[in-house]
């Protein structure tokens, strides 16, 4: 069973969420809600003076590793899910509104990631490739790994259709753990159970994954949401910093 844990925040520009553990053990992280972090166009987003990186979101499974060699520019237009760095001094983030927004930290090799994890991502196993990546490129260990998963929609409201259900069953035949099916041939889908299993799949100790655990769609008042809101919805920030 994931562990539920948050605390609202507040600042003089912005109100967002933190995982009390996850941030004990030293990540510093934020979870944006709504109208949060908004910036001019074209301009970097930022949080407590601190520069925020993000990359363009397209719904895959591609992992981008944030260092020296790449130039702001590059990555702002870059087609990526996810952000890793070993870097300090700016925050590797993403943004949703429904998705699932997962953060990463190895306390011990000080790396951290970001991951944008709707249902396509998720299928592909973006949250999966991205500890891969951490343990290919930094030596990272699964079993030292903490893992944030932000506030996405819940099984409550997430119905999903036969475009998910189809595949979705060749993952997991059972198909229990994470949707529901319903008389009307659709399912309601748990993102969040979803990858939970699949960070235990890549090794991750079932204590060391924490969650925000509350819907984006129920809650009006704190969260964005692309199923309540439509095309004008706007994605809120979330993020990760190295600690020093």
């Amino acid at each position: 069973m994931i562990q539920q844990s948050y605390t609202l925040k507040e600042t003089a520009h912005a109100r967002y969420l933190v995982v009390p553990e996850f941030e004990a053990a030293g990540a510093v992280h934020f979870f944006g809600l709504k109208a949060s972090f908004q910036t001019s166009s074209g301009a970097p987003a930022r949080f407590n003076g601190s520069r925020v990186v993000t990359a363009k979101q397209v719904h895959r499974d591609q992992v981008l590793v944030v260092d020296g060699s790449v130039q702001d520019q590059e990555i702002l237009v870059a087609e990526d899910d996810a952000l890793v760095t070993g870097q300090e001094g700016f925050f590797v983030g993403v943004y949703t509104a429904d998705c699932l927004p997962i953060l990463l930290a190895d306390p011990w090799k000080k790396v951290v990631a970001a991951i944008h994890a709707g249902w396509r991502g998720s299928l592909l196993g973006v949250v999966g490739k991205t500890v891969w990546e951490m343990i290919r490129k930094f030596g990272c260990h699964p079993k030292d790994l903490l893992a944030a998963l932000g506030p996405g929609i819940g099984s409550c409201c997430f119905e999903v259709g036969n475009m998910v259900l189809e595949p979705l069953s060749d993952l997991y035949p059972e198909g229990g753990e994470v949707v529901r099916l319903k008389e009307n041939g659709k399912g309601m889908l748990d993102l969040l159970e979803l990858n939970r299993l699949q960070l235990l799949g890549v090794g991750l100790r079932e204590e060391n994954i924490y969650a925000v655990g509350l819907c984006t769609y129920c809650h009006p008042d704190l969260f964005t949401s692309y199923r309540r809101e439509g095309k004008r919805t706007v994605g809120m920030l979330s993020g990760i910093m190295r600690a020093g």
